[in-house]
């Protein structure tokens, strides 16, 4: 403790110093402890619950997740045997709790949902078996941050009434406040029973009674001694038994054998979905990579600013050692110091850490309902900054203290020792240091040039689309109570209204249409089977293609050029022909270099009541998911031939700045209907923004260290070489007395500088060279050993290099020969 206190009046002695380290040291630890963050929300953290290893995600181990309610009732009858099988499904809702309304995310569970995971209310009750029951009273449990948010943790809120999708439940009690659910990117403000289904979507009831419909996560924790080869035979031969009863209502008879062995799959479950694990775990670890150069960096700037200092108190330690002190003794008393220097960054770097976290929040989209990833890591954010602040006193503490120990006492007691071995061995491990910072800065950067070169051509893609100044309107009528029966009514509901064409005449609309989903957003999940009409006797194309429902005006309004034919027309309607417009890539796919138009196909599957469609036009290929896909096969229907509204877009053309557009088409889509919910208002250009934001970030990120690193790697560049000009000032002195002009000087002094940076150049080329080639699936467009990229870094680094080493060149051209002399 005496040397702790002894380190701290130390660092008070010497705020320059002080400031300096503890600002260094900050950076490279906050940046850590950041990410940190990131990784231990979507990679690190289990769940909150009792004993997490035992869960386990049961999946059909295909393409498909979920299970369907009947599959999951049977596999809860070895409950004894295997353990607990339960069920939930994530869907968004229309929630109000009186005074707020929102649309947002809750979560049907299975009765046994809270016991099964151990978690207890913290007000009130959880649910239980007997809630989930078709005639139970409607129960549900809100969220900690829906209880602190919406009833300011009042007790008051239990016994009170909630509306989801204009349902009314009772609140019983408010979920653990850690809890989050089993998915840290869909964190649900509510929990319901699963068999109350029928009430928040009755435009959905079918959804527990058909067989083959499969939505639902089911989880399973495994009894204490279960085996997890046993536990999967048993649960597989559970399915096998529940589809073969059902397989009639679902499956074709030649593809049952196919489902019956695949069986099902145990994934771990500890700590929950791995979707987001799964997409971000490469850019996770680059950037995870990235921010420990920086603390690498970061602590060879400190470990040279000891170095330096420890020349300047030889004669401290000299005298240490002289009057008997141990060299073990004088070496704790060095990394006390250093301990108070880590512990002290530590703190400051938390901090900076905390006041960055939302910031990191851009590096993963939030849900559909806008709740996006709990970055709250408690006391684990705490105990890493604690751990790398100790490995920071090693790695920048012990060399120093190493060399400040081993000197010869007499040429440190001397007055002329200033140039011992001690301070020869102390400038080459600085020169080392720096070489090293120059190497890791350029592989830090060159790693960024190549994101941002990433970025760069995403954003240039053709995207078939004119994305400027389109504002889009998502309406969800089942969130408002509409029944699968009444969502065709409301289709010719909104087309009778001349919803459009009143849009249209606002004054800065130029156009106005109609989609079932947004460009960039989420395919329907199934391709629709083809079968062409000059075709029939091979049979349907099993790859298929996906449709869109559109109004006249969608090509028009979203810019997406017809290249052969025409477009729909408002004579396309409910009585007229069935006509479909077709994109490129379907028509190369279905029809080679020919002309499509005129063409008919019908499509399978349980649509053959459709009849056959003529295809009237060709649309040109728009990107329909993401920038980086290509885009899929896909043809268009008139919305009017197919009116089911049960997802509706509205897009606008706009001649001015679309969001002033919003609250009028707000206002006249609720004109028609008042029960409508507008869920969701966005623009086409923030779509195309938010498809981009991994992409975004982790350009952002790679910069933001790139820079930080070359900034610390000047400073410490700068400091070196300063120090070296300070050694050499007796040297610099004759020079100049002796005629040296300053331009030689400085050339001198630079010479000295930029063959450490060319050094340090030469090893971060290589590195890079060897490095890249591992983020290959990150970029787009640019090859991982992008010349242009290299020499553009390379040049930047060295002109920052360069004005580093000018610095202190400078100096040593402005020395004053006498005053040099005398001081020697």
């Amino acid at each position: 403790m005496n040397d702790l206190k002894f380190g701290f009046r130390q660092l008070l002695n010497n705020p320059g110093f002080t400031a300096v380290a503890l600002l260094t040291l900050a950076l490279g630890i906050g940046a850590n402890t950041a990410i940190f963050k990131l990784l231990d929300a979507i990679a690190l953290r289990s769940l909150p619950i009792r004993e997490p290893g035992r869960l386990y995600f049961v999946t059909t181990g295909g393409p498909v997740s979920g299970l369907n309610y009947a599959t999951v009732e049977h596999l809860q009858r070895d409950d004894a045997q295997v353990g607990p099988v339960f069920a939930y499904r994530s869907a968004k809702a229309r929630l109000n709790t009186g005074s707020q309304v929102d649309v947002t995310l809750h979560q049907l569970v299975s009765g046994n949902y809270f016991t099964s995971l151990g978690l207890l209310a913290v007000a009130g009750r959880t649910l239980g078996v007997e809630d989930d029951q078709a005639d139970a009273p409607p129960a549900a449990v809100i969220s900690y941050g829906c209880w602190e948010r919406r009833f300011g943790r009042s007790a008051a809120a239990l016994g009170q009434p909630i509306r989801l999708n204009g349902a009314a439940f009772t609140i019983v009690g408010v979920a653990p406040r850690g809890f989050f659910g089993l998915d840290p990117q869909s964190v649900p403000e509510v929990f319901v029973p699963l068999q109350l289904q029928p009430l928040l979507e009755p435009g959905d009831a079918k959804l527990l009674k058909e067989f083959g419909r499969w939505a639902l996560t089911t989880v399973v924790r495994l009894n204490p001694g279960v085996r997890l080869e046993t536990a999967r035979t048993r649960l597989t031969m559970l399915f096998q038994q529940v589809v073969s009863a059902n397989a009639q209502q679902w499956i074709r008879a030649e593809d049952l054998p196919r489902v019956l062995e695949r069986g099902v799959t145990l994934k771990p479950a500890a700590k929950g979905a791995a979707r987001l694990r799964e997409k971000f775990s490469q850019p996770l670890l680059v950037l995870t990579i990235a921010v420990s150069l920086v603390f690498l960096i970061a602590c060879g700037n400190v470990a040279n600013l000891l170095l330096m200092r420890g020349v300047s108190r030889r004669r401290e330690v000299a005298v240490r050692l002289a009057l008997g002190a141990s060299r073990g003794r004088v070496l704790r008393l060095l990394l006390a110091e250093s301990a108070v220097l880590a512990m002290l960054g530590g703190a400051l770097g938390l901090l900076l850490a905390n006041w960055g976290e939302r910031g990191l929040l851009m590096f993963l989209p939030a849900d559909a309902a806008g709740v996006a990833i709990n970055l709250d890591s408690g006391h684990r954010a705490l105990g890493f900054t604690a751990v790398i602040s100790i490995l920071a006193t090693l790695v920048f503490g012990l060399a120093p203290a190493l060399r400040a120990t081993h000197l010869p006492l007499t040429a440190a007691m001397s007055e002329g020792g200033r140039n011992a071995g001690c301070t020869v061995s102390s400038q080459r491990l600085g020169r080392v240091l720096v070489v090293a910072q120059v190497a890791f800065s350029l592989l830090l950067l060159i790693g960024a040039g190549l994101f941002v070169r990433s970025l760069s051509e995403l954003l240039a893609v053709d995207t078939g689309f004119n994305r400027r100044n389109v504002l889009l309107l998502t309406v969800e009528p089942k969130l408002s109570g509409y029944r699968d029966t009444q969502l065709d009514d409301l289709g010719f509901k909104l087309v009778g209204a001349d919803l459009l064409e009143r849009i249209e005449a606002v004054p800065g609309v130029s156009s106005a249409s109609l989609s079932s989903f947004s460009q960039l957003g989420n395919l329907p999940g199934w391709n629709v089977p083809i079968k062409l009409a000059a075709q029939n006797e091979r049979g349907n194309d099993r790859a298929g293609a996906f449709w869109k429902r559109v109004s006249p005006r969608h090509f028009e309004t979203l810019g997406i050029p017809i290249l052969l034919g025409r477009p729909f027309k408002s004579t396309d309607g409910e009585n007229a022909p069935r006509v479909a417009v077709i994109n490129e890539a379907m028509a190369r796919h279905y029809f080679g270099d020919g002309n499509p138009v005129g063409e008919r196909f019908s499509l399978t599957s349980g649509l053959e009541a459709l009849g056959q469609i003529e295809i009237v036009g060709v649309a040109k290929d728009a990107k329909s998911t993401d920038l980086r896909s290509e885009a899929p096969r896909m043809f268009y229907m008139p919305f009017l031939q197919f009116p089911n509204a049960e997802n509706l877009v509205f897009e606008i053309r706009t001649a001015v700045e679309p969001s002033t557009m919003a609250s009028v088409a707000r206002h006249l889509i609720e004109s028609v209907d008042s029960g409508l919910a507008v869920s969701k208002v966005t623009t086409l250009a923030d779509t195309i923004s938010a498809s981009l934001v991994q992409e975004r970030a982790v350009a952002t990120l790679g910069t933001l260290f790139g820079f930080l690193a070359l900034l610390l790697a000047s400073i410490g560049l700068y400091g070196v070489l300063a120090y070296a000009v300070t050694q050499r000032t007796r040297e610099i002195g004759i020079r100049i007395a002796l005629g040296a002009p300053a331009p030689q000087v400085r050339r001198l002094i630079l010479q000295q500088g930029m063959r450490w940076v060319a050094a340090g150049i030469g090893a971060g080329f290589v590195g890079a060279l060897a490095l890249t080639r591992f983020l290959s699936s990150l970029l787009f467009g640019v090859s991982p050993v992008d010349p242009a990229t290299f020499v553009c870094v390379t040049v930047f680094l060295g002109v920052a290099a360069l004005l580093a080493c000018w610095l202190p060149a400078r100096r040593a051209a402005k020395v004053d020969p006498m005053e040099a002399l005398r001081c020697e």
